[in-house]
């Protein structure tokens, strides 16, 4: 589990630096919310 979480976490920051620089600071509190969602549910699933 503990193996895990940094892999998606990694992942994240992938997809963040992709992303538009001007769409990443306007949505950067989304991004938090939606991320913090989906890492406490993860670690629930995993």
């Amino acid at each position: 589990m503990s193996n895990i979480q940094p892999k998606i976490q990694h992942r994240i920051y992938e997809i963040l630096e992709s992303s538009n620089p001007h769409d990443f600071l306007s949505n950067l509190d989304d991004w938090g919310v939606t991320l913090l969602v989906i890492l406490d549910v993860s670690v629930f699933i995993l």
